[in-house]
């Protein structure tokens, strides 16, 4: 609803809602002549303060987020504890004689992976129990930034399997 103020309605009628006077409104009335006689640009100076709004009110952003939270949260166990459980055989299968060095770089290099996807189910959890990405960031020792990059990408199994 825009409110013009910086025109003077000369007339105004009370709008009731229901039965009692409690529910009446006044509501200005405005002459069509006035309104197109508006220069083209808002004379009115518009400032931006905050964020910009997602949502067409308060009360839908409100509801939004309590709808939101009451979502039950994925269950992010099961991906960690098959990524646990892939490492000690990967470890076991790592031979660091030197006799077989192209051998040992593909494992560890399967390790790497499996590292990754088990840093990043961790991770997850750690959001789940409604830890902040800052503090998650700081235990880790990397930028924020960077460990929403790394939340971003498909899990490192999945893009190791496809190159493309």
């Amino acid at each position: 609803m825009v409110r013009l103020g910086w025109i003077r309605s000369p007339q105004s009628v009370e709008v009731r809602f229901g039965t009692s006077r409690a529910g009446a409104a006044h509501v200005m009335l405005y002459r069509t002549t006035d309104i197109d006689a508006l220069p083209v640009t808002n004379s009115v100076t518009q400032t931006r303060v905050g964020r910009e709004r997602v949502y067409c009110c308060d009360q839908c952003g409100t509801r939004y987020r309590r709808s939101v939270r009451l979502l039950p949260a994925a269950d992010n166990s099961e991906f960690a504890a098959a990524s646990l459980d892939a490492l000690p055989d990967l470890i076991d299968r790592l031979d660091v004689s030197g006799e077989e060095p192209e051998h040992a770089l593909a494992v560890l290099l399967e390790c790497e992976t499996v590292w990754k996807d088990l840093k990043s189910a961790v991770v997850l959890q750690s959001r789940d129990s409604r830890m902040r990405m800052q503090t998650i960031a700081d235990m880790l020792h990397m930028s924020p930034s960077a460990l929403n990059r790394m939340l971003e990408s498909p899990p490192a199994a999945a893009s190791a399997a496809s190159p493309w």
